[in-house]
């Protein structure tokens, strides 16, 4: 067994007993299994990121993507102690109103005493006095230790958090779940008074993570253990008022055993309805953890067309490996993103992506998988979040596994896998609060490009939540003009020629900054499918106005525009890493 790891990880998440040892999880099995089954249920404060795209018309930023936004609390980070002692926040989601919600737990130094915690900020970073008391509450579910780790919003303002609820012992844990309405007063038009505790068939579960379907029905995953003492991907699906919907699944959950321990920390929703839940696997024959990833069709079945059986892994070809946070693209791939451990005091960024079918995304990284090392020896990803530019945010923690001595960490990646270089330094950000242990464990993105990160940061003796907020890069919206000097601007499909498109230099805009080779060109409604690879380029006046324009030509039929479109749209980027986007009107033939 890695121990090193395990008390760490176990001591980071879980807090500690009065020995000031680590709290074991129900049943351990023996061997490796139970390592990363407490790194994702980061019961402790792991922080979310939140990450945006903006859309203005000049390139503004004196601040580079990846800085500290200094306009958000103190030089771009915040710290919330909540009343019942130490606190952090494990998850993290934005309003339309661009207010920030966390949820994670109260009590890290106390396991009997943890609760629910969740607090709502305003954009500038100040606490929004108008949420539970002075912009904070707890929850605790009939005296037990309770700990959020996911939280989703509704369309309607209500907050729903997710997580478990067990003994002050920590054994025979259940999921629980709490609705708020948006002043932070329990929704008791759910559940129990606003609460909802499941116990399932298995010994002992633990939710890690949620996700909201269009129609109201609440999804949630995590690990279930079974009384041999390994654990079991759980997926669970809840009505809108709490109760389980008895039309997935077996009684309204789902179980997938890989191997011999198997635990889920993510789950995401595609737009078809079918659910994926990544995590991890342990069991024979390597003895190693890895990735893995199982989809379910809306009724909870195993999807048979994904993987094999509705079940995927993957090997980064180290010690261990295991997922924590999981997104879909709008091209149907998904990504996963955690830790691949080259030793067992080791760590690094791991990402894999994946066809629609589960197969490995050969075009992302080498073989469809992507590990990066920060300064520190133990880098582990928390959560993932994804940019409409097809850009790719990692953000957990990076640090030395002796000593508990970690910062934030957050990555950024281009749409194949290779780090942006226009972000942080070489595509890398880390960030100390105070001098103490901090850990990123959520993700997000705002829709002005900034990129918004939650967890815990440690202040002397004391551990609270802590929030950091960082330039995305602006997104520059240009001018577009197709087929210039044409005022329909027709489409011929059937052409084997090419579509001329011009990028309008302005006033506050100078088109002759963009890179041409970086322009996608093409379906306004699906990126994946634009044409990225220009077979001509000038810089004239296209449209008299005495500036030079960037005029670029795309191969037809590599455009991804079908019949009856009416607008194409691209994206690029300037030689000093801003993002731009425009569209046109167009009329297909």
């Amino acid at each position: 067994m890695n121990v090193s790891r395990q008390i760490r990880i176990r001591r980071t998440f879980w807090g500690a007993n009065s020995e000031g040892e680590g709290i074991e999880f129900i049943s351990n099995p023996p061997g490796r299994g139970a390592v990363r089954t407490s790194h994702r249920l980061r019961a402790l404060a792991v922080i979310a990121f939140v990450i945006a795209q903006v859309m203005i018309l000049s390139p503004l930023a004196n601040a580079a993507p990846g800085d500290l936004d200094l306009s958000f609390g103190t030089d771009g980070k915040v710290i919330t102690g909540f009343v019942g002692g130490s606190a952090g926040a494990s998850s993290v989601a934005l309003q339309p109103d661009g207010k920030v919600v966390v949820a994670g737990l109260t009590g890290l130094t106390s396991f009997a005493a943890r609760d629910f915690a969740l607090a709502r900020y305003n954009p500038d970073g100040s606490v929004d006095a108008s949420f539970g008391t002075e912009g904070t509450l707890t929850t605790d579910f009939a005296g037990g230790s309770d700990v959020a780790v996911g939280v989703a919003l509704q369309p309607d303002g209500k907050i729903v958090a997710a997580g478990f609820t067990g003994p002050p012992d920590g054994d025979f844990r259940q999921f629980a779940l709490a609705r708020y309405n948006a002043d932070g007063a329990p929704d008791s038009s759910f559940g129990t008074d606003g609460q909802v505790i499941t116990d399932f068939p298995s010994v002992d579960e633990a939710a890690s993570a949620v996700a909201l379907q269009p129609d109201g029905k609440i999804v949630t995953a995590g690990i279930a253990f079974t009384s041999s003492g390994f654990g079991d991907f759980i997926v669970a699906r809840y009505n809108p008022d709490g109760t389980l919907d008895l039309s997935f699944g077996t009684g309204g959950e789902a179980t997938t055993n890989f191997g011999d321990h198997d635990g889920a920390f993510a789950v995401a929703l595609q737009p078809d309805g079918k659910v994926v839940a990544a995590g991890f696997s342990f069991g024979t024959p390597t003895l190693e953890e890895e990735f893995a990833l199982a989809r379910y069709s809306s009724d909870g079945a195993l999807d048979p067309t994904f993987g094999t059986g509705g079940e995927v892994t993957t090997d980064f070809n180290s010690f261990d490996d295991g997922a924590s946070a999981v997104a879909v693209q709008p091209d149907g791939k998904i990504v996963a993103a955690g830790g691949s451990f080259p030793s067992p005091t080791t760590a690094d960024f791991a990402l894999a992506r994946y066809e629609p079918n589960g197969t490995l995304d050969l075009a992302f990284g080498t073989g469809g998988m992507v590990t990066t090392d920060f300064a520190g020896a133990y880098d582990l990803a928390e959560d993932v979040a994804l940019q409409p530019d097809g850009k790719i945010v990692a953000a957990g923690l990076t640090g030395v596994l002796a000593g508990d001595e970690f910062d934030f960490a957050l990555a950024r990646y281009d749409s194949d896998g290779s780090l942006d270089a226009f972000f942080g330094t070489g595509g890398r950000v880390t960030t100390d609060f105070a001098g103490g242990t901090d850990e990123a464990g959520g993700v997000a993105l705002q829709p002005d490009g900034k990129i918004v990160a939650a967890g815990v940061a440690t202040v002397g003796s004391s551990q609270d939540v802590a929030l950091a907020r960082y330039e995305g890069g602006a997104v520059i919206t240009v001018h577009v003009d197709i087929k210039p000097g044409s005022r329909t601007n027709p489409i011929k499909l059937s052409s084997a020629g090419t579509i001329p498109v011009a990028i309008l230099s302005t006033s506050s805009f100078d088109a002759t900054t963009v890179d041409p080779t970086s322009v996608c060109f093409g379906d306004a409604e699906a990126p994946a499918q634009r044409d990225c690879t220009m077979t001509y380029q000038s810089l004239q006046d296209v449209d008299g106005d005495v500036r030079l324009d960037l005029l670029l030509h795309f191969d037809t039929k590599q455009t991804g525009i079908d019949l009856g479109d009416t607008q194409a749209c691209l994206t690029g980027r300037t030689s000093t890493g801003l993002t731009v986007e425009g569209c046109d009107s167009i009329k297909t033939i």
